[in-house]
């Protein structure tokens, strides 16, 4: 089974993207002081800038299908 990996919590991504947008902070430190590798800000910043959001996308959830007769048989 592969190690699971950590996730950085939507607050620590919120505070890079912050760091990201104003012009006096750099987000690279910030990342560093977060406790954060600095290619995960890089990836962060750049999700940012493709899709337009700072936190991470939900995961899981319900998977509703109608069965019918023909998906029993």
């Amino acid at each position: 089974m592969p190690p699971r990996r950590n996730r950085i919590p939507n607050e620590v991504r919120r505070r890079i993207v912050r760091a990201f947008e104003n012009p006096t902070e750099d987000y690279q430190s910030a990342a560093d002081t977060l406790g954060v590798k600095r290619s995960t800000a890089r990836s962060i910043e750049a999700t940012y800038l493709r899709e337009g959001r700072g936190k991470e996308r939900p995961r899981g959830g319900r998977n509703n299908v109608r069965v019918d007769s023909e998906m029993r048989d």
